[in-house]
């Protein structure tokens, strides 16, 4: 996956997270993209998704997010 170069800018300013942070999101509502980032043992992996998706939260059970319902 190519990123732009703002988002590479973003992203880096994630790495230095505090050591319990096992998830997080970037919304970018311009280009109706998202980036989710979940902590596999010590690595982040990345999945990438568009405002069509329906996103499930990796460390909550039950918990969808489902951006073709939210006004961005």
């Amino acid at each position: 996956m190519t990123l732009p170069q703002s988002q590479l800018y973003m992203e880096s300013d994630y790495y230095n997270l505090p050591e319990d942070v096992r998830e997080y999101w970037i919304v970018n509502p311009m280009a109706q993209s998202v980036y989710v980032y979940y902590l596999d043992e010590e690595q982040f992996e990345t999945t990438a998704y568009t405002f069509q998706d329906q996103i499930k939260t990796m460390i909550y059970e039950d918990l969808y997010i489902d951006f073709k319902q939210l006004e961005l």
